[in-house]
């Protein structure tokens, strides 16, 4: 599924720390590497225009040129020995121009770090990112680049590489599960690959009271989730009926664990019993949060999860899902986990239904 792998880069060492994941993706897979560069027409960078048109010109013309040395570089090295790798050229808007070439390139995936460098053709990678992931035909894997200047990998040896699917019980959100079965696949080969199958359920529709009635604690990166196993107190003005409150909540946690058995079984159906499949289901008031807290250590307050694991190498989600009562506006849940997490995020644009 990943054979086409496309890099794009601008020039800095942040955009260059998602290399050594691509290059494993591409050996592992027997791929090609499509390193793309884009130039940004004069007309996009007016707002260099202080010193006049003639230096803009000049400037641009040697940093093409320097990229070029650069790209030529990356090419040459012992890095990329062994694996089939094409310098691809566009202009435009950056993301336009990923865009453009995710077609022409006929790319199965883009890996891009989250942060750049801006300059003449130095982009802010994040925004670009998600500009890219929200539009694309194929997957986008993001990286979380570091000013140490290495991307934080957690891809152990002599295991699987577990990732992390959350799911809302919508078609959309689904639509990750399959891309992320392929890229563990590849990247835990000879090893099965392994999937934590999770589900989180807003606390204000299977609780029956107000989301500031909650008992909340402080949960690491921010945010607040509800302690002592979804503990809930009741207020002066309006008594809560505790039984009737904790029953539900166990009943929606019920059905969405039964939820994520029927795709766990599914998945073994289509992708063969070798592959290794975990599940969680929880409430949380901070649904983001939560996903953070299962991803990368496995444990989240009232979690019902079928086997324990430690944490996971990265996280695949779907750019947008559905909302109601137990399901999130995807998007923006998306979003929010990749400008926290350090883990890789694969994001996944759902067909149009």
């Amino acid at each position: 599924m990943f054979k086409r792998i496309l890099v794009p880069l601008d020039g800095s060492k942040r955009a260059e720390q998602a290399l050594p994941l691509a290059t494993r993706l591409a050996r592992a897979s027997g791929g090609t590497l499509h390193l793309l560069r884009v130039d940004t027409p004069p007309q996009d960078l007016a707002w260099y225009a202080t010193e006049g048109a003639f230096v803009i010109r000049d400037a641009m013309v040697e940093e093409r040129a320097s990229i070029q040395r650069y790209m030529n570089r990356l090419v040459a090295s012992e890095d990329f020995a062994g694996i089939p790798t094409r310098v691809v050229n566009a202009e435009g808007e950056a993301a336009q121009g990923i865009l453009t070439a995710i077609t022409e390139q006929q790319a199965d995936v883009v890996v891009i770090g989250s942060h750049g460098r801006t300059g003449l053709s130095r982009w802010m990678m994040g925004s670009i990112a998600q500009k890219v992931a929200r539009q694309s035909p194929v997957p986008v894997l993001v990286l979380r680049t570091t000013e140490e200047g290495r991307a934080a990998l957690f891809l152990g040896e002599g295991q699987p590489v577990q990732v992390m699917v959350p799911l809302d019980g919508s078609t959309f959100a689904e639509a990750a599960l399959k891309p992320a079965v392929a890229l563990s696949q590849v990247l835990s080969a000879p090893l099965p690959g392994a999937l934590h199958l999770v589900q989180v359920l807003p606390l204000a529709a299977h609780s029956g009271i107000l989301p500031e009635e909650a008992t909340w604690v402080a949960v690491p990166g921010g945010g607040a989730q509800v302690g002592s196993m979804l503990s809930i107190h009741s207020t002066e003005h309006e008594p809560t009926d505790q039984g009737a409150i904790a029953i539900n909540r166990t009943q929606a946690l019920d059905r969405a664990h039964a939820y994520l058995l029927r795709v766990k079984s599914a998945l073994r159906q289509e992708e063969g019993h070798d592959l290794q499949i975990t599940t969680a289901a929880v409430i949380d008031i901070d649904i983001a949060s939560a996903l953070l807290g299962l991803a990368e250590g496995g444990e989240v307050c009232g979690a019902h999860i079928s086997d324990a694991t430690a944490g996971c190498a990265m996280i695949a989600m779907a750019t947008h899902g559905r909302s109601g009562p137990s399901r999130w506006v995807m998007g923006s849940i998306t979003e929010r986990v990749l400008d926290a997490t350090r883990l890789p995020l694969l994001m996944v644009r759902p067909p149009k239904q």
